[in-house]
């Protein structure tokens, strides 16, 4: 009996929307849109969408058994090791939005890419599995639902409200 492949297919099918959605928050905004910061307590347009980019493929990766693509990639070569994302300075956090959005867009499309390919080989039996990425024991299912897809799209409304008080229209 084929392994049904229902919710793995909708999993995959909002993670698709939510790559796409980032994506267009992003394209088409400058150096500067990327970099400011509306206050001390925030982060930058940039910032966030590289979080959110390295915190998949982080977790896609692991699930795999296998090293991020921010570690095996010569994207990682040019930038210092600032540790945990929940623990940066706000010189790193600036430092971070300033990479040049063409080189980001690059490392997003091969961490998205990666989580695509995952995506076609998991079947819905698998999603219960609880790969150990970090000692939390959380299932595929879990990482995938709430580290993923709420995550990203949570980031993606902060981009949206960034962008507004930039005076950026949201389509």
């Amino acid at each position: 009996m084929e392994n049904s492949k229902k919710v793995t297919q909708f999993i995959s099918k909002s993670v698709k929307g939510l790559h796409q959605t980032l994506f267009n928050e992003i394209i088409a905004l400058t150096e500067e849109n990327l970099i400011w910061i509306p206050n001390k307590k925030a982060n930058p347009i940039g910032f966030i969408f590289l979080h959110f980019i390295r915190t998949e493929d982080n977790l896609v990766n692991a699930i795999e058994g296998k090293p991020p693509i921010w570690n095996s990639t010569r994207f990682r070569e040019d930038v210092p090791d600032f540790g945990r994302s929940d623990k940066f300075s706000i010189e790193a956090i600036k430092y971070l939005a300033q990479i040049p959005l063409k080189k980001v867009l690059l490392y997003g499309n091969q961490v998205t890419n990666n989580t695509d390919l995952f995506l076609a080989t998991l079947d819905d039996l698998r999603l219960e599995t609880r790969p150990d990425t970090d000692g939390r024991q959380r299932t595929i299912e879990t990482i995938f639902r709430a580290f993923i897809l709420a995550h990203g799209w949570w980031h993606i409304g902060e981009i949206k409200y960034i962008k507004g008080l930039q005076g950026i229209n949201n389509n």
